[in-house]
């Protein structure tokens, strides 16, 4: 069962993915999202595309898979619940290739590329200063993981 924490996670994820921002992404979009929720052992696109089928009737390779899609798949095939420390760790290790504990304007500017968006290397500095609290060039494991937790509703 997803709980409201890992469904926001999921959305985030989607969200990022969406590079042209059409509420849609592609079934190797379905993967990695998948393979960042920890589910590596049990994802390949073989099993993706049966999936999508079941879930969306008519659907093929080449669809366009809107959120509730993926949602539908994952309560449906990967029922259990979301580590969300280890879901951070690895959306973390994702953004940061070089494994040097923190991400950078480069690790940014390389993100934005990799999803079809282009930062400037000022935007990408920006994105670093408004995220950091602790050091202005650069973004630890801490300050990412809270730039994606939920505000508090209380």
């Amino acid at each position: 069962m997803l709980t409201a924490i890992d469904e926001y996670d999921i959305r985030q994820a989607f969200d990022v993915l969406d590079a042209e921002k059409d509420e849609v992404i592609t079934l190797a979009d379905l993967e990695t999202i998948l393979l960042g929720l920890g589910f590596a052992d049990r994802v390949d696109s073989l099993t993706l595309e049966r999936q999508l089928s079941e879930v969306a009737i008519g659907a093929s390779n080449n669809s366009s898979i809107d959120i509730e899609t993926v949602l539908g798949i994952i309560r449906r095939y990967y029922p259990r619940q979301i580590d969300r420390e280890t879901f951070m760790q690895q959306s973390f290790q994702l953004v940061d290739t070089d494994n040097k504990g923190y991400i950078n304007a480069c690790d940014v500017q390389k993100l934005a590329s990799d999803v079809g968006q282009s930062f400037s290397e000022r935007q990408a500095e920006t994105v670093i200063a408004h995220t950091s609290t602790k050091n202005a060039n650069k973004v630890d494991a801490s300050e990412f993981y809270a730039m994606f937790t939920p505000p508090d509703p209380n």
